[in-house]
């Protein structure tokens, strides 16, 4: 594993979910480099890409993860092995609510009714639970 730290002109560098904010122009990039001894050589096997708007304070590979302190939050914005995709503001919102999208509220999981002799009790299952999967 070799970890290179430089230092790019936010233009220059490729990935999804580069920080966003700040006014310098520059951003601090980690490039993290894993290898694999084949034969008599090592070859190149892995190559992620993280990204920060602060200063990194420490870097290091423990148990095969990067372990980092960053004065700001730092995102991996490539990774050879598992193309990252751009995630809008309102995908992260819904992932957030809970799938629910901005101003759609959630509705309740089940409605009961009780009387001195019987509770009656709906649950909503959703789509593809049929009656015969439920049990009482």
């Amino acid at each position: 594993e070799v970890v290179v730290q430089y230092v790019e002109e936010r233009e220059k560098v490729e990935g999804v979910g580069l920080p966003k904010g700040g006014k310098s122009a520059f951003i601090n990039v980690l490039e993290w480099i894993s290898f694999s001894e084949s034969g008599n050589s090592w070859v190149m096997e892995r190559v992620r890409r993280v990204a920060t708007l602060g200063s990194i304070n420490y870097v290091g590979v423990v148990g095969g993860r990067l372990v980092l302190s960053t004065e700001k939050p730092a995102s991996v914005v490539f990774d050879s092995m598992t193309p990252n995709e751009e995630v809008t503001e309102q995908e992260i919102e819904t992932a957030v609510n809970g799938g629910l999208e901005a101003g759609e509220e959630e509705k309740p999981k089940f409605y009961w009714k009780q009387s001195r002799e019987d509770v009656e009790v709906w649950c909503y299952g959703g789509e593809g639970v049929a009656r015969s999967m439920v049990k009482v």
